[in-house]
């Protein structure tokens, strides 16, 4: 049986978005992302809870995402590498830009200098995730945004293993035009 101090923190902290990894590997994750339910508004009773995280952890043993290892009466839970590998994806798909309050009216950078013949795919991958993320494309190799994407940048281009190809840049100062393209742009698109 799981630690019952384990499952309430668990159960207690369902609105968490991320899942928080300890240097030991134990796993920590939220019960939304867990179960990735259409409706994370949707209430659920304690029995329900209970029933659904005791079945979404068999499926992970089964599907061989997790081990289980016994320690003093309780069970630790550990990430597989399967497990973390799905772990990235889950993340991946559903990773978006921090907004902050107020937008210090600077611009971020990514310039992909990729060589395509080698790494089409990769090059093909970030300009669509990039979009995806509401990038705004000055040039072909050229994308920007008004917040700091570094981290997230980071995340994408080690998934594609294009780090040595990618920058990303602080802009303070940029044409007029261009400047205002890009914020007629973000507003449009309301991330500004």
């Amino acid at each position: 049986m799981l630690c019952e101090e384990f499952l309430v923190c668990i159960l207690e902290d369902v609105h968490v978005q991320h899942a928080d990894m300890h240097p030991d590997g134990v796993l920590f994750i939220a019960f939304d992302k867990l179960f990735l339910r259409k409706n994370p508004n949707q209430s659920m009773s304690k029995k329900q809870r209970d029933r659904k995280l005791a079945k979404t952890f068999y499926y992970m043993k089964r599907s061989g995402y997790v081990i289980m290892k016994p320690t003093r009466g309780d069970f630790k839970i550990f990430l597989t590498h399967l497990g973390r590998k799905r772990y990235q994806k889950l993340n991946f798909q559903t990773l978006q830009i921090q907004k902050p309050k107020k937008w210090d009216h600077r611009w971020w950078q990514v310039a992909a200098d990729i060589p395509t013949k080698k790494y089409r795919r990769g090059a093909d991958l970030l300009r669509q995730k990039l979009k995806d993320l509401g990038f705004y494309p000055l040039q072909r190799t050229l994308w920007f945004y008004p917040y700091d994407p570094r981290t997230e940048i980071e995340f994408i281009i080690s998934q594609f293993g294009i780090e040595r190809f990618v920058t990303v840049m602080e802009v303070s100062r940029l044409d007029l035009d261009d400047n205002e393209r890009m914020k007629k742009f973000f507003i449009q698109e309301d991330i500004l």
